[in-house]
């Protein structure tokens, strides 16, 4: 076989590699996926981790609250009894009107959301409508963060302590502006 042959036939196989292995990570999402191609959201996804990475890198991080685990679990490093801004809602209200205005009023459609998972997961970007469709799909996961495309707000999803957070970044400082208390029902 000549050279170029098999070089072509090696390029091939790794390609077929790398769209297995994406199809693999993808099935961690199934159910995002599969809801958002049902109710024709669009949507994209990002393999590379660029949003959680950035996060990792450009906002200040502490080791999750009462976690004593061994992996490398982490909250944004806000002072919560900073905010003054906090309300409760049971899990089955993550439906409801009033749970849905509390992220009109943080988060613009126009922006566009990216949805971070902690893990092997893609992230992935989606509109502020598609995610307030259905909330509960979303933060199905114990860690995940959804940022905004322009890296301004982040709402930081702490499902062991039962929070969501909405922060603010102006000017590389943080502001805490909201916190959720999810009741389990």
């Amino acid at each position: 076989m000549d050279k170029n042959k098999l070089k072509q036939l090696n390029e091939k196989r790794m390609l077929l590699q790398v769209e297995l292995r994406l199809k693999e990570i993808q099935e961690l999402i199934k159910a995002q996926l599969t809801y958002l191609w049902d109710q024709e959201f669009s949507y994209t996804l990002h393999y590379e981790h660029e949003y959680l990475n950035w996060i990792k890198l450009n906002v200040p991080i502490r080791k999750r609250d009462g976690y004593d685990g061994v992996y490398d679990d982490f909250q944004i490093d806000v002072d919560d009894s900073l905010c003054k801004d906090s309300v409760s809602y049971a899990e089955k209200e993550f439906h409801s009107e009033h749970f849905k205005a509390e992220f009109n009023a943080f988060l613009s459609d126009e922006i566009g959301l990216v949805l971070c998972y902690s893990g092997e997961e893609p992230e992935i970007e989606i509109s502020l409508r598609a995610f307030l469709s259905n909330p509960s799909l979303f933060f199905a996961r114990p860690e995940n963060w959804i940022i905004t495309k322009d890296k301004q707000s982040i709402i930081e999803y702490i499902w062991e302590q039962g929070v969501i957070r909405f922060i603010q970044l102006n000017n590389g400082k943080l502001s805490l502006r909201k916190i959720i208390t999810v009741k389990v029902d």
